[in-house]
């Protein structure tokens, strides 16, 4: 299952990824989904099956599933710990799930610039977004945009303009896990170099499973989480 499947990106990876399985995959909006639709059609990926719905509605979903996938979804919700809940429910016993969250350290440039948006009132209009940029260019000409998601506009809009955003650290991350019967199974990064600096911190953990340790490491490394990686829990059988 992919919870938020957006326009299709996420879709096709697992289709490729997950071989003679069948992919159930659901969003809010209707243009983002018949988008999907027809770029896996282009691709001839027929083992998937698209539906409108809300991660609040997926008790109406009468299946369980062996994996579920939903990445930078539910820290947009009003309450993630209840979107979280429900899919824990559709998730077989011992079967894994796919999360990601953004990080409260590592987001605090972001929180300083949407308290600005908020401030002065501006809607995410494609005028009020590419004249924000530019402001942002050159009030922090000293800085490195390094977020791809800096020079397109919908990942722009997604960055900062986003109405709804949750910041977690990584002990608040364990809490919730915990409270939904869930094992975590680590982090992905795209840089192998923070957990080797991890590894070097804590040697102890060798699996890099500690989210109290990691927690402190993100203390002295505050965009450790900048990417906002990607993590895999299994649900634990009662």
């Amino acid at each position: 299952l992919i919870a938020g499947c957006g326009t299709g990106k996420v879709v096709l990876s697992a289709a490729k990824m997950y071989k003679n399985s069948h992919i159930y995959a659901f969003d809010l909006s209707k243009n983002s989904l018949a988008y999907a639709k027809r770029i896996t059609e282009e691709f001839q990926q027929k083992n998937i099956s698209f539906f409108q719905s809300d991660i609040l509605e997926t008790r109406e979903i009468n299946k369980k599933f062996d994996i579920i996938e939903c990445t930078g979804v539910l820290h947009h919700m009003e309450n993630p710990l209840l979107g979280l809940k429900n899919l824990v429910n559709l998730l077989k016993e011992d079967g894994y799930i796919k999360l990601s969250f953004y990080s409260n350290k590592s987001r605090k440039f972001v929180k300083m610039i949407r308290e600005d948006i908020k401030k002065n009132k501006l809607k995410n209009t494609k005028e009020n977004m590419i004249k924000y940029r530019n402001k942002m260019k050159l009030d922090y000409k000293n800085y490195t945009f390094t977020s791809s998601d800096f020079y397109s506009l919908s990942g722009f809009r997604d960055l900062f303009f986003n109405v709804k955003e949750h910041n977690f650290s990584q002990i608040e991350v364990k809490k919730m896990i915990n409270e939904c019967d869930l094992e975590f199974l680590g982090y992905y990064f795209r840089d192998p170099e923070i957990k080797n600096s991890y590894k070097k911190k804590y040697p102890q953990d060798t699996k890099c499973l500690n989210l109290e340790n990691w927690d402190d490491f993100e203390d002295n490394n505050n965009l450790a989480f900048a990417e906002t990686p990607f993590f895999w829990c299994k649900k634990i059988k009662k």
